[in-house]
């Protein structure tokens, strides 16, 4: 909470500065996410030909629209998808950018594209996506938490 983050005052607020600056950031990666899994559910609802321009855009949120850039995707919770992987695919966990993802919003582009449109197909890419993005925000939950609590219970430094 952006509030919460910004003033003193209750236990948010009594954190250090480096903290709260973290817990906006992620929240402002959190807000997009979500408005780009809005972006799929709006898609599939759409009755028209712009469906597929609808579901690129959730791309567009996950990703960043820019390809060229020199970090494409630095600020988008694409990045968070594979930091996290990084930390837990090591132990067999599930490479969530490692193809499943970029797959998934093909598979729906391309239900969203035929003729007749396949909306289960793309319901079905759509969920798939929300319960890999679940694991990602999930696993980003754990690596933070234990930033905060530290290792011996104690609060650790942030």
């Amino acid at each position: 909470n952006t509030t919460l983050a910004g003033r003193g005052g209750d236990s948010v607020g009594d954190q250090s500065l480096a903290l709260r600056t973290v817990n906006v950031r992620k929240g402002a990666v959190g807000l997009m996410m979500l408005h780009g899994l809005d972006t799929l559910d709006n898609a599939i609802a759409m009755d028209n030909e712009c469906s597929k321009y609808e579901w690129d855009k959730g791309w567009s949120y996950l990703y960043g629209a820019d390809d060229n850039s020199p970090s494409p995707g630095k600020n988008a919770p694409f990045t968070v998808a594979y930091k996290r992987d990084n930390d837990f695919t090591a132990s067999g966990g599930i490479d969530v950018m490692g193809g499943y993802l970029p797959n998934l919003f093909r598979q729906g582009h391309a239900a969203l594209a035929s003729d007749p449109r396949d909306l289960d197909a793309a319901q079905e890419a759509s969920d798939a996506i929300k319960r890999l993005l679940t694991i990602t925000f999930v696993r980003a939950g754990i690596k933070y938490s234990k930033k905060i609590i530290g290792t011996d219970g104690e609060t650790g430094a942030f």
